[in-house]
């Protein structure tokens, strides 16, 4: 699967995963979620089936764009901000804390810079569903 997260220098978390829906045509789903980034399709809000690779991915990038205590009902969840760490960063804190709270995924980071300033890092987190020899 390609990374679905990757944070910019600024602290942003760009996103394009693959399970934001566009087709006016959706196939019906049991346990239905809400497609993360939230997306409007010609045919209502986006949803993606529970327990498959895009649902997976897609909570993993919730957790990804929270920083944590912004829950006020959940202070534990979300990831540490990365906006203003020294270098190098944590990654396997990140991929532990993503780990903690998605158990149902097979995580990983890579840390490399972002562009020609050194002090500018680009984080791309890779997301695969755990099992079938993921981990």
């Amino acid at each position: 699967m390609s990374p679905i997260l990757v944070f910019d220098d600024t602290g942003t978390t760009i996103a394009t995963p693959t399970s934001t829906p566009t087709s006016s045509v959706q196939t019906p789903v049991e346990l239905p979620h809400f497609a993360a980034p939230f997306a409007w399709t010609d045919t209502g809000a986006g949803v993606l089936e529970q327990d498959t690779p895009d649902e997976i991915a897609a909570c993993v990038f919730n957790i990804a764009s929270c920083p944590v205590a912004f829950l006020a009902h959940d202070p534990e969840f979300g990831i540490d901000d990365l906006s203003f760490a020294t270098l190098p960063l944590d990654i396997d804190g990140l991929v532990a804390d993503l780990d903690r709270q998605e158990p149902r995924a097979s995580i990983t980071a890579i840390d490399s810079p972002d562009g020609l300033d050194v002090t500018s890092r680009a984080v791309t987190v890779d997301v695969s569903p755990r099992g079938a020899g993921n981990g």
